[in-house]
């Protein structure tokens, strides 16, 4: 009988021994799981648990806000061009640059008619996350360069960080041009840039109505939209 006891004693210090070791092996992500909701959430905190846990591992100071967005920009054709725009493409060629901690998913685009008879438009969307800072600017301005660009909301000596910019061929017509586009959150509205990359390029800030960007054959302008919540250029002849 005496055996049986010890037996039993050393078994169940054994147990709970287990129990605890577990417990403190992460105890950095344990108390941050909710238990007590259905199973269809605790799925998701569980998951919200591991990723605050990664973040942490990775960085010092986890990153806040990290969620994929639908971010859309617009170019399409003036509506007095008289048909000389039949068509707008852009072809994304790989390079981009976003905040650090914030998910990048690509770029979709997608054509649309206008109101105009034969012409056609894009909505370009950004499938990634929104935090300002300074690297994508530093990457933005190094392939357009500080004169060679146009916003549709603030002037550009406003804009110390962006969400994040992206390069790739407007392609008017049959006209291919190299730009660089990047976003940047302000007052809660998210504006859109856009530069040439390549010489002859030129940014001009007529007197009255809209400063604009000249392709470098002179053939096209891109203009910031019509008002200050546009999310979109137009583009016209020169």
């Amino acid at each position: 009988m005496k055996t049986l006891k010890l037996v039993l004693l050393t078994a169940l210090l054994t147990i709970g021994l287990a129990s605890c070791g577990s417990g403190d092996g992460d105890s950095s992500c344990a108390n941050k799981t909710d238990t007590t909701n259905t199973t269809q959430q605790a799925t998701t905190t569980t998951a919200t648990t591991e990723t605050e846990c990664s973040l942490q591992s990775a960085t010092p100071n986890p990153v806040v806000g990290v969620t994929v967005r639908d971010n859309y920009v617009r170019f399409a054709p003036d509506q007095d061009t008289s048909g000389s725009i039949k068509t707008i493409r852009f072809e994304w060629d790989n390079g981009y640059s976003i905040t650090s901690g914030q998910p990048w998913e690509g770029v979709n685009i997608a054509t649309f008619d206008t109101l105009y008879t034969g012409q056609k438009g894009i909505d370009i969307n950004v499938r990634a996350g929104r935090q300002g800072s300074n690297p994508p600017l530093v990457w933005f301005n190094k392939r357009s360069g500080d004169v060679d660009v146009i916003s549709n909301e603030y002037s550009w000596s406003e804009i110390d960080s962006l969400n994040f910019a992206f390069s790739g061929y407007l392609i008017i017509n049959d006209d291919r041009y190299l730009v660089t586009v990047g976003q940047e959150g302000f007052g809660g509205a998210n504006g859109w840039w856009v530069g040439g990359q390549g010489p002859g390029w030129s940014r001009h800030v007529p007197l009255f109505g809209h400063n604009y960007l000249l392709t470098p054959d002179k053939k096209w302008r891109i203009l910031p939209g019509v008002d200050v919540m546009s999310t979109g250029f137009i583009i016209d002849p020169n």
